[in-house]
């Protein structure tokens, strides 16, 4: 029952945020109309902002290759790499349950059981929503205009929420417990330790920071003269992308990312270079990701393990 009330919730907030925007930007259609965009191509911006994405790629396929370790299971860097990108592009297939299949059929192919595959990325689920609303929160903190109270109050109550939220979630006996409950059959002789959470922790706060450094690099690439700075990059970006991750309807977070983007950034660039920036930043992760994912496609998967 709660489960299925939590993902009615998603369903009506991601729908909400949708049809707001796209009311938002027919009412305002002739103010986008009027814009004079400054488009300027820089190359080195683009391609910085590219090559730092893969960086976030790989740092990431280290830390569930480190999760997958502490459950006892080893997998060489390259295939691991290779599994957990190759399934993450599986997200923009409808449903989010796709990439998890992916990743769980591909990891028993190289002697990685379902369950340990899928449970280190669950975790690392739990340490990207938790890290990004606590990079949200502390973003927001730095950029509040005046210093309000009650939007004090809410980043702070957000921070410590997310901080006590993911504590309690990889606590080792919830995580046991969590895992024996999906799977039963399991061998939880071996749970992850401190090392690979902490891992997995800084790896997601580096890869929020990056991928909103990446979106700065899109945004002057494209648009120079943008009011955006690092700051206002990497808040906006955290939370439009935790946004899309929470929407099960949207496959990449397809339109949530980008109306949260223009709902944020709206008054600061104004809305013409709101909805540029949003497609900037979809077009440049789109542009990584595939970029990412060719060599591995490429290269001859090896034979499976026994």
């Amino acid at each position: 029952m709660r489960s299925s009330l939590w993902r009615v919730a998603q369903w009506g907030l991601g729908l909400v945020i949708v049809v707001f925007v796209v009311r938002y930007v027919l009412a305002n259609w002739q103010e986008v109309q009027r814009a004079d965009l400054q488009w300027r191509l820089s190359p080195p911006m683009l391609l910085t902002g590219v090559a730092l994405i893969w960086l976030i790629f790989a740092v990431l396929a280290d830390a569930w290759r480190r999760m997958v370790a502490g459950w006892g299971r080893s997998l060489a860097w390259l295939v691991a790499a290779r599994i957990w990108l190759l399934s993450s592009m599986a997200k923009y297939v409808p449903g989010k349950v796709w990439a998890l299949a992916g990743l769980a059929v591909m990891s028993e192919r190289n002697g990685v059981p379902a369950w340990a595959a899928t449970a280190s990325a669950l975790v690392l689920q739990v340490l990207s929503l938790g890290t990004g609303a606590l990079v949200v929160a502390v973003s927001g903190l730095t950029l509040l205009p005046g210093r309000s109270l009650p939007g004090t109050a809410a980043l702070t109550l957000l921070a410590a929420g997310s901080l006590a939220g993911t504590a309690l979630a990889l606590w080792p006996p919830v995580t046991r417990r969590v895992v024996a409950a999906i799977a039963p059959s399991a061998d939880l002789t071996h749970v992850p330790g401190l090392n690979p959470i902490v891992f997995g922790t800084l790896a997601n706060v580096a890869a929020w920071i990056g991928y909103g450094v990446a979106f700065w690099l899109f945004a002057r690439g494209t648009l120079p003269a943008a009011p955006l700075t690092i700051g206002e990059s990497i808040g906006v970006f955290t939370a439009s992308y935790v946004a899309g991750v929470i929407a099960p309807f949207a496959p990449g977070g397809l339109g949530v990312r980008e109306g949260v983007m223009v709902l944020a950034l709206r008054d600061r660039t104004g809305l013409a270079t709101a909805l540029a920036l949003a497609a900037v930043a979809r077009l440049g992760m789109t542009i990584a990701e595939v970029t990412a994912a060719v060599p591995f496609l490429l290269r001859p998967r090896e034979a499976p393990r026994e």
